[in-house]
């Protein structure tokens, strides 16, 4: 009965209501903004209770519409398309976000990282790099944490790496295995040794990673370890199984 009871009142506040004559701009935003606050709810009884998850996905698109500032919404909104594959349509979700209210802390805190993140999986890193670059300027800024600034940081690299700008590859891997929260237990265990350069040798010599530079560069060898540390790592996620 409570279920039925906060379904109802969800559906009638999003439904929304006439604005009485000689309403203010001011009472049509409010109203916008509770209309919004009502859809992202809406959305997560769909989810949560009725497990919907369609109609929670479109609850949650259409608060983000009348506000792009419901961080809740654009998170589930995000990580629902991502889940599907829907790159594309992520991409499109957070851009419009970000273009609707450009420099907005609280839409860049939910919509830099997954509009990164979507572009770095479909292939377009010149895209995803300056969308990484910005959300390590929003972790830092906001706090939000030290596993989220190292995704990002993780995610530039790796698209320094694709686009073929290697040195600024290396230097933020580099700054990946020297920050505060250090190499995680996973690729600790990579190295049985304890050795890096043990590990950037097998790398290269087993041929997981291919460094082709045009013209030809002499890199460090303290370089070469954090390429291949994010190499590595995304060569254990696809073949877990697979000995080096």
């Amino acid at each position: 009965e409570d279920r039925s009871l906060a379904y109802a009142w969800f559906l009638r506040a999003a439904s929304g209501t006439a604005l009485a004559a000689g309403a203010t701009s001011k009472d049509a935003d409010e109203a916008l903004e509770v209309q919004s606050k009502a859809f992202r709810s809406l959305g997560e009884w769909y989810l949560r209770v009725a497990r919907d998850e369609p109609r929670a996905l479109r609850c949650y698109r259409k608060s983000l519409r009348l506000s792009p500032r419901r961080v809740g919404a654009g998170k589930e909104c995000c990580r629902l398309l991502a889940e599907a594959g829907r790159r594309e349509e992520v991409v499109e979700v957070c851009e419009a976000a970000l273009e609707a209210l450009p420099g907005d802390a609280e839409v860049e805190r939910w919509a830099l990282l997954p509009l990164a993140l979507a572009l770095s999986e479909s292939g377009d890193h010149r895209r995803a790099i300056p969308a990484f670059q910005r959300s390590i300027r929003v972790c830092r800024r906001d706090g939000l944490g030290a596993e989220m600034e190292r995704r990002c940081w993780e995610g530039l690299g790796l698209g320094y790496h694709e686009d073929g700008r290697h040195q600024s590859a290396a230097k933020a891997f580099e700054h990946v295995l020297s920050a505060p929260w250090g190499v995680d237990a996973q690729m600790s265990s990579l190295a049985p040794r304890g050795s890096w350069r043990t590990v950037a040798s097998i790398a290269i010599n087993r041929r997981i990673i291919t460094l082709e530079f045009d013209p030809p560069v002499s890199l460090p060898l303290t370089w070469l370890i954090p390429i291949c540390y994010i190499e590595l790592r995304f060569h254990f996620l696809k073949h877990p199984t697979t000995p080096l």
